[in-house]
């Protein structure tokens, strides 16, 4: 297996023993970490928690030849999961949890039957045939939450149950699922950064709980979404990046797609047909991922801020919400 190949494989299964012989092998810890790093396992888990697909991910991986994507990737997810623990709510943990499981157990169905076995290698499993023995109590304590694997569906013998290859992936997925939600990180023990970064989740969840924000209002904008509607209606060419967040903005605040393409028309270089294909893969209607506007500390190392006496929240949408009077 190339360097490429190794790194697909251990981006797409970073539990594995070759992804952690990776980062060992690169003295990767968390003092180590940088701010781009946390960044993007915000970003890791905000998009998990908001129910990313995984084909796209399957497809993102296995298509790459970017090397530091895939290290990216694999990084990421031990900070990501020493995040969700730091922030300790229960609902970011198991959505992030579960979407994690969701994408292993997808991944796995594309494999040989012997990387199946390979990453069940923690498991207690003997080989019978095409099938495998998995002690009862094994079974029971990652039972794939899938009612057509309930114990009381499957063969039991003489203490152990009999599985096939699709269950044993299951199961292999439902391990991860479980030791992200077990996974306790002392804050004692990781850098202050970490603890800065594990509450911008809140922030997220916050805003994920309160879409509802009733009718537009424009006068509302925070000062960075007005600057960017600002430059959109004058001579200025407007970069990607401002572009796509204020789309994200638009997005967040249920602005409809249509409504929102208008800011956009005004550019010199304006294409209607690409400009609404942007527009729904940031409200998630393309690739199944919705993107939330990013935080001010986002916006801020972006060179977007453009922060005034108004501005008293963390968040864009925060911003939104309040000036609109909702408490």
């Amino acid at each position: 297996m190339d360097e490429l190949e190794h790194l697909k494989f251990c981006a797409k299964y970073p539990f594995s023993k070759q992804a952690k012989e990776h980062i060992n092998y690169y003295n990767v810890n968390f003092e180590k970490i940088d701010v781009k790093t946390l960044e993007l396992a915000v970003e890791r888990i905000k998009k998990a928690v908001e129910g990313n697909s995984p084909v796209e991910n399957f497809k993102a991986i296995n298509s790459t030849k970017m090397m530091e994507y895939l290290s990216d990737l694999l990084i990421t997810y031990p900070v990501a999961n020493a995040l969700v623990s730091l922030n300790g709510d229960f609902f970011i943990k198991k959505r992030y949890a579960r979407a994690i499981a969701d994408n292993i157990y997808y991944f796995l169905q594309m494999e040989k039957q012997e990387i199946v076995e390979e990453l069940a290698s923690d498991f207690n499993i003997k080989k019978q045939g095409d099938y495998f023995l998995i002690s009862l109590v094994e079974y029971s304590n990652n039972v794939p939450r899938d009612p057509d694997y309930r114990l009381i569906k499957m063969p039991v013998k003489n203490g152990f149950v009999r599985i096939d290859v699709n269950a044993l992936a299951k199961l292999v997925a439902e391990s991860i699922f479980e030791s992200i939600m077990k996974l306790k990180v002392d804050k004692k023990m990781v850098p202050e950064s970490f603890l800065e970064y594990s509450k911008l989740l809140d922030i997220e969840k916050k805003i994920a709980e309160e879409m509802n924000l009733g009718p537009l209002d424009t006068n509302a904008f925070p000062p960075c979404m007005k600057k960017i509607v600002s430059d959109l209606s004058s001579d200025n060419k407007v970069a990607h990046l401002p572009r796509f967040v204020l789309s994200t903005f638009f997005a967040s605040i249920n602005m409809e797609p249509e409504r929102a393409l208008e800011y956009f028309r005004t550019q010199e270089n304006f294409d209607e047909k690409k400009t609404m294909y942007y527009l729904k893969h940031s409200y998630g209607d393309k690739g199944g991922v919705k993107y939330s506007a990013p935080a001010c500390a986002k916006m801020i190392s972006y060179g977007l801020c453009f922060k005034d006496e108004t501005c008293h929240w963390p968040h864009p949408v925060m911003y939104y919400k309040n000036k609109r009077g909702r408490k």
